[in-house]
């Protein structure tokens, strides 16, 4: 009996020393994850939008009047609320590198994000490179394990597939998603190109986003999806499931599409006039 009395009182004696520790704990711990999904949710609220801006790379200069009008064409852009642009041309030329190097130069903002297909290691840190998602993996994931060694960003580019079919999908949502784990820091975006299934796009994304990376972002902070043509079914699925990344064709799908949806939905697009 006195044995009992005195695990009880020392139980009740642990319990009030530890309730205070405890509560304080559980409170600190309730408003680091309020806090934390309170700034995830700012961040998906913010929708960011590019530009496909694919044209054969002209022949300019930094110094050239060319140069001087390409400067006030992104100014334009970014006061139509275009975050950056997407130049998914492949150079053909030395020429072509050159170009895009002076373009990377004279971007009118170090916040205008510029995507591109190059090999002149002088971009590595201006622009971010394009790189095919493919079924030689092996290959890819080389690429996006030096061009991280190197300090260059990458985008996977998933291409418009051949079939719309469950397995494939699925299939390609657990590649990417490899591809980043094993490439050691590669893949900081994922872009999702036009379809002509719009179905297909919702299914990917579905897809992708249930997968779990070991490293870095969350794969919804990754993704990039084609407006495809101004999609407006598209584009709401994918701003309800928390995607803040597109790429439109044109700066009127923006005004027309973007803002009208992310209105809708309590969300803003990001001007980086206002930054």
């Amino acid at each position: 009996m006195a044995i009992s009395r005195l695990t009880a009182s020392f139980s009740i004696h642990r319990t009030s020393y530890l309730s205070p520790l405890f509560n304080d704990a559980l409170h600190r711990f309730r408003f680091v994850r309020k806090t934390h999904y309170s700034s995830q949710r700012e961040e998906d609220d913010k929708i960011s939008v590019y530009i496909n801006w694919s044209n054969n790379l002209i022949h300019l200069y930094k110094d050239s009047h060319d140069a001087f009008e390409v400067r006030e064409d992104l100014k334009r852009l970014i006061s139509q609320d275009i975050c950056g642009i997407f130049m998914d041309s492949v150079p053909m030329f030395s020429r072509d590198n050159r170009n895009l190097k002076t373009i990377c130069d004279i971007a009118p903002s170090p916040d205008f994000l510029i995507f591109a297909r190059h090999s002149n290691s002088s971009l590595q840190k201006s622009s971010i490179l394009l790189c095919d998602y493919n079924k030689s993996l092996d290959d890819t994931r080389n690429i996006l394990t030096q061009s991280f060694i190197n300090g260059r960003k990458t985008t996977i580019a998933i291409p418009n597939p051949i079939t719309s079919d469950y397995a494939e999908h699925c299939e390609v949502a657990s590649e990417v998603a490899t591809l980043i784990n094993t490439s050691n820091g590669g893949g900081n975006y994922v872009w999702i190109r036009h379809h002509e299934d719009s179905n297909y796009t919702i299914r990917l994304c579905k897809e992708l986003l249930c997968k779990n990376l070991q490293h870095g972002p969350k794969m919804k902070s990754r993704l990039v999806v084609d407006t495809m043509d101004g999609n407006h079914s598209i584009v709401k699925e994918c701003m309800m499931m928390g995607i803040n990344k597109f790429v439109v064709d044109s700066t009127d799908q923006v005004r027309n599409c973007i803002k009208v949806i992310a209105k809708d939905l309590g969300k803003k697009v990001l001007s980086l006039e206002k930054c």
